[in-house]
């Protein structure tokens, strides 16, 4: 396996893709919550798992850009800064970046679970809030009552825990809301899911694509919920619950103290961007659409772009080549110790004869070992 342009311009495209596609999903095949939504999120999780290791493998095929993209990579590869070029620069910043900003995610991981311990170990079982929370919330799960106006969130992947706020006035019906939607994330598995793909940001820090797509893909979570309480609750007030979710978001913006907690690796009830909260509401206030005939062939479609997108990420990958050299009359041309030399790149060396590229070379053969070797593409002496 080598890590090569390929990968990166690969995944680049895959999560252009995947934001173009869940947004399709989200504001135009509303249906596609009724069924399969767990198919479909395990698909995409499984993309994710791939870009997050941007390297070719030894099956991948690949697929040549001749005249496009070596105009952009050439120059990477070409150029040096010191002993380095400039695309080993810039991986060793991606690499960099990509470690500092893992590190900082734990990091804050740790912080808040350290945090919420302190609430969950001194709890008062007789506080009438945590007693009716309980009444909804299982055993497994733990519950912290936090002083602090943040939204109710659950996080914890191995060792799960309600966080909700205390100084907050809500009817046990409301509470009961809150608590079936953030149970329905650790039953559907989303804190992994989230875990996962809060990784992926780190990793892929570079793509402004990738931000994109985490900010629609906790949205289909949420909206996928609230849609599931829909159904699922009898007498369920799509007004009320509406509401439920304004009051929310209102009592979290009228406190900056949040932010301290960073909290992160959580799944909130509600957060406090407009265009997240309107999107939630028209879908709560939405009617249901009917039972469609082609529902079973959208679902197939979906399922379909979604292993083809995968099978071409795992597969196929887009390189950037340069021209070989024009073919004479036999096809053939002479190597002359004379008019071949070798450029050493990032991986391997690129073969030139008469000052033209011919192919890119792994190692130096037995032939070659006398053959000239630069370190700068302007060096090699043309025809």
């Amino acid at each position: 396996m080598e890590i090569s342009f390929g990968p990166f311009l690969t995944c680049f495209f895959a999560i252009m893709f995947l934001t173009i596609y869940l947004y399709i999903i989200l504001y135009r095949a509303r249906n596609v919550f009724a069924k399969n939504t767990k198919w479909l999120f395990l698909g995409i999780l499984l993309i994710f798992i791939r870009l997050s290791v941007p390297v070719n493998f030894p099956f991948t095929y690949s697929v040549y850009s001749e005249k496009f993209l070596p105009r952009f990579t050439n120059p990477l590869c070409d150029n040096k800064i010191g002993n380095l070029s400039i695309y080993d620069c810039l991986l060793i910043l991606w690499i960099s970046v990509a470690v500092i900003k893992v590190l900082i995610f734990f990091y804050r991981k740790i912080r808040l679970g350290n945090y919420l311990k302190n609430f969950t170990q001194n709890s008062d079982h007789t506080d009438p809030l945590y007693q009716m929370l309980r009444k909804y919330i299982p055993a497994p799960i733990e519950i912290a009552i936090i002083p602090s106006r943040t939204s109710p969130a659950i996080t914890g992947t191995l060792f799960p825990i309600l966080v909700f706020p205390k100084n907050i006035s809500l009817s046990e019906e409301e509470i009961q809301l809150i608590c079936l939607h953030e149970l329905k994330h650790y039953k559907n598995h989303d804190l992994w899911m989230k875990l996962f793909i809060e990784l992926i940001v780190c990793i892929h820090w570079w793509n402004p694509f990738v931000y994109l797509l985490q900010k629609e893909y906790f949205l289909t979570l949420e909206i996928d919920n609230d849609n599931y309480l829909k159904k699922h609750i009898p007498d369920f007030d799509s007004v009320q619950y509406a509401e439920l979710i304004l009051k929310i978001a209102k009592n979290t913006l009228t406190d900056g103290s949040s932010d301290s907690l960073q909290m992160v690796d959580t799944i909130n009830f509600t957060g406090t961007v407009t265009s997240e909260l309107e999107s939630r509401i028209t879908f709560t206030l939405s009617t249901p659409d009917a039972p469609r005939r082609h529902s079973l062939f959208r679902s197939v479609i979906h399922t379909i772009i979604l292993c083809g997108v995968l099978i071409i990420t795992i597969f196929v990958v887009i390189e950037p080549s340069s021209p070989g050299p024009s073919s004479d009359t036999n096809g053939t041309f002479t190597l002359e110790d004379d008019n071949v030399c070798l450029l050493k790149v990032h991986n391997g060396y690129h073969l030139y004869v008469n000052g033209k590229y011919v192919g890119a070379l792994d190692t130096i053969p037995d032939d070659f070992k006398n053959v000239t070797i630069y370190t700068r593409k302007e060096e090699i002496p043309h025809e």
